[in-house]
Parts: C-alpha cells; structure tokens; sequence
C-alpha cells in the first residue's frame, strides 16, 4: 500500500517536504520515499502516486497547463522491496 504524503521540516522554518509513503502489509512496516527536489514542494494536490508494472511511480499534474500535458514519472521503488 502507497500513497502520496508530506512531513515537516522544523530546521527549514517549518516548511513541509512531499514524500512517498508505503507500509508493507507482510511486515507491517511504515517506510518513506524522499522525492526529488522537483516535487518536494509542489502542492500534494498536484501529485498522485501509480504502478508502472512492477514500480511506484509519482505523477505530477501541471495546473498552469490545467491537464496531464507535464508529466514527470519517476521510478522510485519496485514494489519487491516493499
């Protein structure tokens, strides 16, 4: 299970940064996924997270452009892992 997410950053004067959650159903784990620099402060509302076959991938909605024509997919794991 993965899902788009954001933490605060006390020492940055108490901005957030965008994140990739997961929790690993077979272990019950909770891990994190920094993402690029690119995303890290883009709106969550701007993000979504899918699986491109056997990766989570992050899917960047470009509201200037008000569609999909600006997608950034970015691999960050393979599912295996979690």
């Amino acid at each position: 299970m993965h899902w788009v997410g954001y933490r605060f950053n006390i020492e940055k004067e108490n901005s957030t940064e965008n994140l990739i959650m997961a929790f690993d159903l077979s272990d019950e784990v909770f891990k994190g996924f920094s993402l690029p620099n690119a995303l890290v402060r883009e709106s969550t509302l701007h993000l979504c997270n899918s699986v491109c076959e056997d990766a989570i991938a992050v899917l960047h909605y470009d509201a200037s452009s008000a569609n999909f024509n600006s997608i950034i997919c970015i691999v960050l794991a393979t599912i295996s892992v979690l």
